[in-house]
């Protein structure tokens, strides 16, 4: 999805299926502040159609995008293409005067933007949930979640995971879970992207073992794909509660997630 100045964009198609972008969806949702452009991505046809829109501009623009895409593919593998560096290029190549992006996956897609500004999420979104400072324990998955979360939301009580991913097939060795002190009563996992949860499952699972004085597992991410329905975050009791913004997540599948989902606006502050 684009939207311009907060209004989404309609692209039509021809005939033969090729975009139909008619200038007066431009025209019309024009108005004197600083024109803000937003790509909501949904699919590779977005960042065409964003193309089109901006290449139709005679003035400057900043662009907003809730959830960069291809962030995770922000490495060099034997296995797997660049593919993150690729498109930084083409946002560098579109000059917009500002990119503003939210909560990013790593420190490389930042360091491939031109002109880039982030927005952290994550800290405010558990300030959204009834998160006791004092009392309640906040778990990092891995070292990049505590680097990057740790000195922003100064936690009196923390839990550090550390886990191994092979990274030509996904798949996750359980996680090595470091403490101080014994977790006791609520946790709340934090990271920033949820896909089906299965590094989350696996933490729940450990934290649990054993330790009745645990009471609650939740779980604060900035960002989670829909194919968290598609893992077992919902086909389990391991994780009671799920907070996550609004940049990929559209709507609830059904009752049995909505109870245990709760999806906040991204913009949980005015961003200037």
């Amino acid at each position: 999805m684009i939207l311009f100045n907060d209004q989404p964009i309609k692209f039509k198609k021809f005939p033969n299926g090729e975009t139909n972008f008619e200038k007066s969806e431009i025209s019309s949702k024009i108005n004197t502040q600083k024109t803000k452009i937003t790509l909501k991505y949904e699919s590779d046809a977005n960042l065409f159609q964003l193309f089109l829109l901006k290449k139709a501009l005679w003035f400057g623009a900043d662009l907003h995008i809730p959830y960069f895409p291809y962030s995770r593919m922000d490495r060099k593998s034997d296995s797997h293409v660049f593919t993150l560096k690729s498109v930084c290029k083409f946002i560098n190549w579109l000059e917009f005067d500002n990119v503003h992006i939210y909560e990013p996956h790593s420190d490389v897609t930042p360091a491939l933007l031109n002109h880039c500004k982030i927005h952290s999420v994550t800290p405010e979104l558990l300030l959204k949930t009834d998160f006791d400072k004092e009392n309640d324990f906040v778990y990092y998955p891995d070292a990049g979640a505590q680097k990057k979360y740790a000195d922003l939301i100064k936690a009196k009580n923390e839990i550090f995971g550390i886990k191994k991913r092979d990274f030509t097939t996904g798949k996750l060795s359980n996680p090595i879970i470091t403490s101080m002190d014994e977790p006791t009563g609520r946790i709340f996992i934090v990271d920033d992207l949820c896909s089906k949860g299965g590094t989350f499952i696996m933490a729940a699972e450990d934290l649990r073992l054993g330790n009745p004085k645990i009471t609650e597992i939740n779980l604060v991410v900035a960002h989670s794909e829909e194919s968290i329905f598609d893992g077992d975050i919902f086909k389990t009791d391991l994780i009671d509660h799920i907070y996550t913004t609004d940049s990929i997540i559209k709507d609830f599948p059904s009752e049995w997630a909505k109870n245990r989902l709760r999806i906040f606006p991204l913009l949980l502050t005015d961003v200037v």
